[in-house]
């Protein structure tokens, strides 16, 4: 038991770090060169809470230069061009307009030498996205990250359970414990506490299907719909009522188990989208 318990301690503290370090957004920065106008610029991916996001490049050399920054709503595609202005040294900067959350806008870059345009960035008509965000609760955010880490570590107990019941033959009764308990955590941190942190990102409620195609919101479904089909599978002991009320055998029941398991790690492994 208590191996178990260590072993499912670090890996769930290894899988949440990888899974955070991809979910991490971070500015990507741009530097490049072209008829003789070299453009620095650390992109801004998102706005949090209220304000104006200030959209600063550096332009070497800046002297005849002028630049226009293009953006563009996503929620009713209307252009924008505004006149960036010179600040200290070869430092151009504009504002980018406040939206609500959950709206989100891209930006671009166009570059003159004597009323000439000379470079666009990025080039080939693309753009660089903005998503506004709203403020969420620290206490929510913390509750969420202690039910979905909780969640995680009892699946997978539940995932080792499996395991020794198809290599040693140990009863069910470990890993059904383990999975009514990841259940309860899993549904409490993906929708109750999930639903209030959406609302305060990005507006509305919930964006899972059939409401919306928001990646975090069906990852959560995906995976609480692949346990609840397996603890219809072993109905009867879940609810204590006996394996006889079960539609599979114990050693069926264990691979199912890791089929969930190995469905909740990759999609676990998702960004996420807060």
């Amino acid at each position: 038991m208590g191996k178990r318990i260590i072993i499912g301690l670090v890996l769930t503290l290894i899988i949440f770090f990888v899974a955070r370090r991809l979910s991490t957004n971070n500015p990507e920065y741009i530097n490049l060169e072209e008829n003789g106008v070299r453009v620095e610029h650390s992109t801004v991916f998102e706005q949090v809470g209220t304000g104006k996001s200030v959209i600063r490049v550096k332009v070497t050399p800046s002297d005849s230069i002028s630049v226009s920054l293009i953006y563009i709503s996503l929620r009713d595609s209307v252009r924008k061009d505004v006149k960036m202005i010179r600040g200290d040294s070869e430092i151009w900067e504009a504002d980018l307009p406040s939206l609500n959350k959950g709206e989100r806008l891209k930006y671009s870059f166009v570059f003159f030498r004597d009323g000439k345009r000379v470079l666009r960035v990025p080039a080939d008509g693309g753009f660089y996205l903005v998503k506004y965000k709203g403020d969420i609760s620290t206490v929510v955010l913390i509750l969420h990250i202690i039910f979905m880490f909780s969640a995680f570590f009892f699946i997978i107990e539940t995932f080792l359970g499996a395991l020794w019941i198809l290599l040693s033959g140990e009863a069910i009764g470990y890993t059904i414990k383990m999975m009514r308990i990841a259940l309860s955590f899993l549904f409490i941190g993906g929708w109750p506490l999930g639903f209030i942190l959406n609302y305060q990102r990005f507006g509305p409620v919930w964006e899972g299907f059939p409401f919306g195609w928001d990646i975090t919101d069906n990852k959560t479904q995906i995976i609480f719909l692949f346990w609840l089909i397996t603890t219809f599978l072993v109905r009867g002991s879940f609810f204590g009522r006996g394996q006889e009320g079960d539609v599979i055998g114990k050693k069926q029941y264990a691979v199912v188990v890791i089929i969930s398991f190995i469905v909740t790690v990759g999609l676990y492994l998702v960004p996420h989208s807060l």
